[in-house]
């Protein structure tokens, strides 16, 4: 299957070392655990309960948390 996505390009300036902003970034998107991710949605019961995984794995807590 072929998704097409819309990837809009930016540029900063910024005095924080380039390790820093690496930081943030991971910070603020994380890295999912594929691998339980992938158990998980296979355990997984319905469609439901798969996007609840969904939500865990690739959702910052504030967006869970409205």
């Amino acid at each position: 299957m072929i998704k097409k996505i819309e990837i809009e390009r930016f540029s900063l300036t910024t005095s924080k070392s380039f390790d820093e902003v690496v930081a943030c970034v991971n910070a603020a998107i994380g890295h999912p655990d594929m691998a339980e991710f992938a158990r998980s949605t296979h355990e997984a019961r319905s469609f439901a309960h798969a996007k609840e995984f969904s939500m865990f794995a690739f959702c910052s807590p504030r967006e869970i948390l409205g």
